[in-house]
């Protein structure tokens, strides 16, 4: 295999069959199949979360051999969550079975001029609830023979011993020589009740440890302290980012324009060597269903795209490609191929295939 144009100093052998490796809680969602989240009587239960999202993607779309850790209630619920998971091809060979309660949260699908509700039913979690010492991660990247190494913000406002656990499993990942993917994920229910400077504070002792960050236009903003982050600025905050981090090497930006109609639109930027990319024209304009879960789409298809060594301008629009069909379909995981996604990327999502 020749060079990897987005991490030089990777030798060739390290490209070979990369397994990917995610840290995350994995959780229930319930979605109406009629009606609305208060008036509902029938409800599609499924598998969800971000960390389990971005793993799914890597395995059934994009092919990858992948493992989730994470710890799940020990009860027949838990066991039912085991299986869902499973049944997408993930790896659960560092799942823990533990005490605590399973995750839940509901949501809606989009509404035509109405907010969708949302609610999370997260405390008290098996994962909230583990030990510094829940997982030996020397061992894990040993027998894993991992290559990339994904978690996000979510993870580490759980509980009073996240932060530590995600601290421990990039240091032992960097040690390895994995490279180290980080989603800048806010969750304000899971950060509202802390101090105003607990989540950059955690994110501050994270991202050293970083090598690949996907962020939001309005993340990065929170993060750098911002009030709001202008979408024309968002080069700007893109590359301050890079100054405050320098040992990030890939930064992955999004800004998301919603258009009348439940339509969204979503343009990406990375940098990488210190130069900004971007697609020159207008992306597509799509239907949303569901936008649950286009970042984590985005962040599979990024990473995919590395292993693939695609060029900048390819990485950006599969990446694009991947956020804009996951919110044509429902739920959290992207449902489709990565055939459909590069030829959605090159524009063919017009015509019917015989």
């Amino acid at each position: 295999m020749t060079m990897n144009r987005y991490f030089p100093e990777k030798e060739a052998a390290f490209w070979c069959d990369p397994v990917f490796i995610s840290l995350g809680e994995a959780m229930l969602r319930f979605t109406p199949l009629y009606g609305r989240l208060h008036s509902s009587e029938l409800f599609h239960a499924a598998a969800a979360g971000s960390e389990l999202n971005v793993t799914k993607a890597m395995t059934s779309t994009f092919g990858r051999k992948s493992f989730l850790i994470t710890s799940i209630t020990d009860n027949v619920i838990g066991r039912l969550l085991l299986a869902k998971i499973r049944s997408s091809g993930i790896l659960t060979d560092f799942v823990t079975m533990t005490p605590g309660r399973i995750p839940l949260y509901f949501a809606e699908e989009q509404l035509q001029h109405q907010q969708v509700a949302l609610h999370f039913d997260r405390e008290g979690s098996a994962c909230s609830l583990l030990r510094k010492e829940a997982w030996d991660w020397k061992e894990i990247f040993t027998k894993s023979d991992c290559r990339i190494f994904h978690t996000s913000a979510i993870f580490c406002g759980l509980g009073k011993k996240t932060l530590a656990i995600q601290l421990n499993a990039l240091e032992a990942a960097k040690k390895k020589g994995c490279l180290t993917s980080f989603d800048l994920n806010y969750r304000h229910h899971i950060w509202q009740e802390k101090e105003s400077n607990a989540f950059a504070a955690a994110i501050k002792q994270l991202l050293p440890l970083t090598d690949i960050l996907f962020a939001s236009a309005s993340t990065l903003g929170l993060l750098l302290g911002k009030i709001r982050t202008n979408p024309d600025n968002i080069e700007n905050t893109i590359k301050e980012t890079k100054n405050i981090f320098p040992d990030l090497k890939l930064i992955m930006a999004t800004d998301r324009k919603i258009h009348p109609d439940n339509r969204q639109s979503l343009e990406p930027f990375v940098m990488v060597e210190n130069t900004i990319h971007s697609i020159s024209e207008p992306g597509p304009i799509v239907q949303v269903r569901d936008r649950i879960g286009s970042g984590d789409a985005l962040a599979a298809a990024t990473l995919a795209g590395l292993l693939d060594n695609v060029s900048p301008q390819d990485l950006l629009r599969q990446a694009q490609a991947a956020a804009l069909l996951a919110m044509t379909s429902s739920g959290d995981s992207l449902e489709s191929s990565k055939e459909e996604i590069i030829a959605f990327a090159r524009g063919n999502y017009r015509d019917l295939q015989r």
